[in-house]
């Protein structure tokens, strides 16, 4: 008992062990960093117990993303303010942006990654609007494959690696950031919206190919514009269900979208079927705008395995026509618009 006595004066006890390792590993105390389980006498644990474990994992998940969020933010800031100085280069600003946008991904708030990719578009058209483009190796476009437009498939090319190196061209460029955008809307579900983006950058997009790049041929671009707008369609249908039924009218408008991008798909393979011999050259001078000029078949010029299949052979040009022209027709009745829907029906009959 003498013994006891002095070894609790040589070593006083002030708490319990648990106390003793929150007061080494818990500096502040609104920072918990222990947390003890308790067992109950049949051997289980305490369920009160892990539903404060896992509280306290999320919070700690949550304070470890705020921080690298505001640290990225800080970054971004930073050179975003040197932007009119010498040396300031826009990849270097989009790997960093786009750094934030992959933090955002993993915690699933695809809202405010989107946010960042139409920032970066915006920081992008600013920099074609001052027409320095010397981050960018050349407009492109002129690669083998570059007609055959998938807007999900992000392992087509290297593009992160072209960007860090300031290699990647405005084409390349551009499907990666519009694809990416796409990606986001469809992990929302936001399919109307999705639709009305393509909408405006299929025209757009292929404007600026005929402006800045002279040397693209009307067939890849015929090819281009067939390919991205069933791509697309092609996307959007994969676009799960919403459990929340769409008001009709919103339905009518997604339906009457579809309908427009597959009447520009099935307008390509008239410009494309006369060329390469598949439709009548009578059809020429209704088909082909009078600044066209298109010279002899460059099927090198095209990718698209089922464009290449369907202009082998007029069986198979038929084919494809009349497959395109009636899931048309499909949307097109779908949002009650019965006049374009017989119009397509006669280019059938005339085929």
């Amino acid at each position: 008992s003498q013994a006891k006595t002095a070894t609790n004066k040589l070593f006083p006890r002030t708490g319990s062990v648990i106390d003793k390792i929150r007061a080494d590993f818990s500096p502040k105390k609104d920072e918990p960093r222990i947390l003890a389980l308790n067992f109950s006498d049949s051997g289980g644990m305490d369920m009160e117990s892990w539903s404060e474990v896992f509280t306290r994992i999320k919070e700690c998940v949550v304070t470890g993303f705020n921080g690298q969020i505001t640290h990225y933010e800080e970054d971004v800031r930073r050179l975003d303010a040197q932007r009119m100085m010498p040396g300031w280069n826009y990849c270097t600003f989009f790997i960093l942006k786009e750094k934030m946008v992959r933090a955002f991904q993993m915690m699933g708030m695809y809202d405010e990654a989107l946010k960042q990719y139409d920032e970066l578009e915006a920081a992008f058209f600013q920099v074609l609007k001052d027409r320095t483009l010397s981050w960018f190796s050349s407009f492109g476009g002129t690669t083998p494959g570059d007609d055959n437009t998938n807007l999900l498939d992000f392992g087509k090319k290297n593009y992160r690696e072209l960007i860090l190196q300031n290699k990647i061209t405005v084409f390349d460029f551009r499907m990666y950031l519009f694809g990416r955008q796409c990606q986001l809307l469809i992990q929302l579900q936001k399919t109307r919206e999705f639709l009305e983006r393509a909408r405006k950058f299929v025209p757009s997009f292929k404007h600026a190919m005929r402006e800045f790049e002279k040397g693209l041929s009307p067939i890849f671009l015929s090819a281009w514009t067939f390919s991205t707008c069933k791509n697309v369609v092609d996307v959007c249908e994969s676009i799960p269900t919403d459990p929340v039924p769409t008001d009709a009218h919103e339905s009518a408008e997604i339906a009457a979208i579809k309908a427009e991008f597959l009447g520009n798909a099935r307008i390509q393979l008239d410009t494309l079927g006369i060329h390469f011999s598949v439709l009548p050259k009578s059809l020429e001078s209704t088909v082909l705008p009078s600044s066209a000029s298109l010279s002899r078949p460059h099927r090198e010029a095209i990718s698209n395995p089922e464009l290449t299949h369907g202009l082998e052979q007029q069986a198979n040009f038929d084919n494809l026509y009349v497959t395109i022209t009636n899931k048309a027709i499909r949307y097109c009745e779908d949002c009650k618009r019965f006049r374009f829907a017989q119009a397509l029906r006669s280019n059938l009959a005339n085929l």
